[in-house]
């Protein structure tokens, strides 16, 4: 379910035509500003299901882990 483009909302090829590479990957990791926890007080998030990483014990298919190195990797 998280591997699908409708899950990661990213810049566009045009975008991010004529960055450099830091700055694409700052486009892409902007792109998810607004992204948030749901329940706000657990690690369910769609970046540690996009990696398969932490018990799949959350709704809609999302991960339970501490994400942040999960984000960083795919960004």
């Amino acid at each position: 379910m998280f591997r699908t483009a409708d899950s990661f909302r990213v810049s566009s090829g045009a975008t991010l035509a004529g960055l450099s590479m830091p700055q694409c990957i700052v486009a892409i990791a902007e792109s998810q500003i607004g992204y948030s926890t749901e329940p706000s007080n657990a690690y369910c998030n769609k970046f540690s299901a996009y990696w398969d990483a932490g018990p799949a014990d959350c709704p809609s298919g999302e991960r339970a882990e501490e994400w942040c190195a999960d984000f960083a990797a795919w960004a």
